[in-house]
């Protein structure tokens, strides 16, 4: 029905047929009315009337539903047009998010902001027109601009000086708002100080700032008048937020290197003077040649920690004296270090300066000269070290022994024996009473083959194991028993071989805790 009362053909054949039954009507009334009486006849003209009349209201009606079909039509037809536009709005702005996404993942993964610049230029190519793209950088802490990172259409020169780009981004930046002309020529007074001729129309200045710090702008710039729309400017903006976060990784990485630098510098330095350290410290100890000499059958087993190391080994002889120390000093590294470095030049002092040989006597001066040299009295400082001193007399074949907190193990006729150090260190600040008579002397015959060991507590202190437990003293004992008829040069290869088997296993590895140091020594003196 509504597609037929569209149709101006239909519409009037109806209103046509109804106007031809009512002139029927009306003909037949006329012939019927001489013999009819006056009343039907007026009823009959009442009711023709009354019929006309319906028919003109109907034709009214119909005209009207006719109008308000077409008003409806023709709004549908807008609203389709809406609908239309604004489907393809959100096509674009969607195109843009994606486009804008892609810019972001792009310059934000990059640290070069020539790189930066290239990437946004090849997404602004062919969507709008400009001349000049650069990214602006602001120095907050010089209040100065840098404006050489820009790149042009053409191969000419800027065709807006820098001085007017510091203008418009200073301008941009204070504000902390997006600078849009259409016209520069008219509209640039407000930015820039005084009027210049430049053939720069339409610019757009995006402020670059991230967590409230100014970091520069985005500048894009055109010779034609009125070329970016607000969607434009958006765009420009989303691309803004990004290359923000960018500047800001860049300065940032660009803080990092340099600090990097730096401590690269620093640590090689510091590095450098420790191995230098290491080569003075090595001078101190005595030479292997020298105690292979006096005690053919003995190792030395010297790990530091560190580069250097606070666990240091000693030898003289004196006369028909020799006499054998190992020494931990308090802490390891560089502290480490400088104490084994006054504990070497005490002993000298002692033995060869004032012909100090008992082991007891040692230890007693040693504990004086580390008090005096580090003025304990007036620091209380309790760094000291704990020493074992062996002399081994070769006229007399007895071997004194004294030890300050390091015990002595030998072994005679497949018997081992200990003798335990005093319970008292080398250096530090001891309570009233006490005095360095606490260092008792032991003597061990020497007639008897005897297989003697010293050492730190380096060894046995060491985490391994699948447990990550300290190896331990009573192993480190047990290990000794087992190996002690071997040859020293076997005995010290075990020794390193368990240790290592110790801290590396399939499934765990340990790290060397502290200063290691094992000397073993096999005598038999006829």
């Amino acid at each position: 029905m509504r597609s037929l009362l569209q149709r101006s053909f239909w519409r009037k054949l109806f209103f046509a047929s109804f106007i031809a039954l009512l002139l029927l009507q009306l003909l037949l009334f006329i012939q019927l009315v001489p013999p009819l009486p006056l009343g039907l006849s007026l009823l009959f003209l009442f009711l023709w009337l009354l019929q006309a009349a319906i028919v003109w209201a109907l034709f009214r009606c119909l005209q009207d539903l006719h109008h308000e079909l077409e008003t409806q039509t023709a709004g549908q037809q807008v609203a389709q047009q809406l609908l239309e536009r604004h489907q393809a709005e959100l096509e674009k702005a969607l195109q843009d998010i994606q486009v804008v996404s892609e810019i972001g993942k792009k310059i934000t993964a990059s640290l070069s902001l020539e790189k930066t610049l290239h990437v946004i230029a090849g997404y602004l190519d062919g969507r709008l027109p400009y001349e000049v793209l650069a990214i602006v950088q602001y120095d907050m802490f010089r209040t100065t601009f840098d404006t050489a990172c820009h790149l042009l259409r053409t191969d000419n020169e800027p065709p807006l000086s820098a001085w007017i780009i510091e203008d418009v981004c200073a301008y941009s930046l204070r504000r902390r708002r997006t600078v849009h002309t259409r016209d520069f020529q008219e509209e640039g007074g407000e930015y820039i100080e005084s009027a210049v001729e430049t053939p720069i129309r339409s610019l757009v200045c995006v402020p670059l700032i991230s967590s409230s710090i100014k970091l520069g702008c985005l500048y894009v710039a055109s010779c034609q008048a009125g070329v970016y729309t607000a969607e434009e400017v958006d765009f420009l903006e989303s691309i803004a937020v990004y290359l923000a976060i960018a500047m800001e990784n860049a300065q940032v990485y660009a803080r990092v290197e340099k600090q990097t630098e730096q401590i690269k510098l620093k640590n090689k330095r510091i590095t450098d003077s420790i191995n230098y350290a290491s080569h003075i410290q090595q001078s101190i100890l005595p030479k292997m040649e020298d105690i292979r000499r006096a005690f053919p059958e003995s190792f030395v087993i010297y790990e530091p920690k560190d580069v250097v190391s606070g666990d240091f080994y000693w030898f003289q002889e004196v006369g028909s004296k020799q006499i054998l120390a190992a020494v931990d000093c308090t802490g390891h590294g560089v502290p480490g270090a400088f104490m084994s470095l006054i504990g070497a030049n005490l002993l000298n002092e002692i033995v060869l300066g004032r012909g100090i040989v008992d082991p007891d006597s040692i230890l007693a001066e040693l504990h004086k000269g580390i008090q005096r040299l580090l003025k304990q009295d007036e620091t209380k400082m309790q760094d000291g070290m704990d020493a074992g001193i062996c002399t081994i007399d070769r006229r007399t074949k007895i071997m004194k022994f004294a030890g300050a907190k390091m015990p002595l193990i030998y072994i005679q006729q497949g018997q081992m024996h200990e003798i335990k150090g005093g319970k008292k260190p080398v250096g530090g600040i001891w309570t009233v009473g006490e005095a360095p008579k606490a260092f008792h002397r032991r003597f061990v015959n020497l007639t008897i083959p005897t297989t003697f060991y010293l050492f730190s507590d380096g060894y046995p202190d060491q985490f391994g194991g699948p447990e990550g437990r300290k190896f331990m003293r009573k192993r480190l004992r047990r290990l000794l028993m087992d190996i002690h008829r071997l040859s020293m040069e076997q005995q010290k290869e075990i020794l390193i071989e368990t240790l290592n088997s110790w801290r590396y296993g399939e499934n765990y590895f340990h790290k060397q805790v502290d200063d290691i140091l094992l000397l073993g020594v096999k005598l038999h003196l006829l």
